[in-house]
């Protein structure tokens, strides 16, 4: 209110505002995109993450959790017990397979399952003897 305005006439808008705008729209659209096609990761996840939140866990009600992987577990329970796989045994020595899913928050044969299918699918996972460990 302290300054006139410009008149539609004499508003000369810059080319680099117009591909800064371009840029973000692309983004945005990237974004929705993704959401839409998504099949692995949690759809509350994306959301949270696209304004900014870090650190969330899966909801565990959208269609993306309830939905079966190719481990036949859900991908909400299957990413849980790879998680807690991750975290018991980053920086540490291999651990035996009984003393993980004595661990783990889920019952033997889903973290067994999950446990099967990361040593053959994943190879940050390896399996000898009984004991499992990660390789990195």
């Amino acid at each position: 209110y302290t300054h006139p305005r410009v008149g539609k006439e004499t508003l000369v808008i810059p080319p680099s505002a117009y591909e800064e705008r371009r840029e973000r729209m692309k983004k945005r659209i990237s974004k929705v995109v993704e959401y839409m096609d998504g099949e692995r990761i949690c759809r509350s996840h994306l959301l949270l993450s696209y304004f900014g939140e870090k650190h969330t866990a899966d909801c565990g009600c959208c269609d993306v959790c309830l939905s079966k992987n190719d481990s036949g577990l859900s991908n909400r329970d299957f990413n849980a017990i790879r998680d807690g796989l991750l975290k018991n045994l980053s920086g540490q020595q291999p651990l035996p397979v009984k003393t993980l899913t004595d661990s783990l928050l889920f019952p033997a044969d889903k973290s067994i399952t999950a446990i099967r299918f990361l040593v053959e699918h994943d190879e940050r996972f390896y399996l000898r003897d009984g004991v499992i460990g990660v390789i990195g």
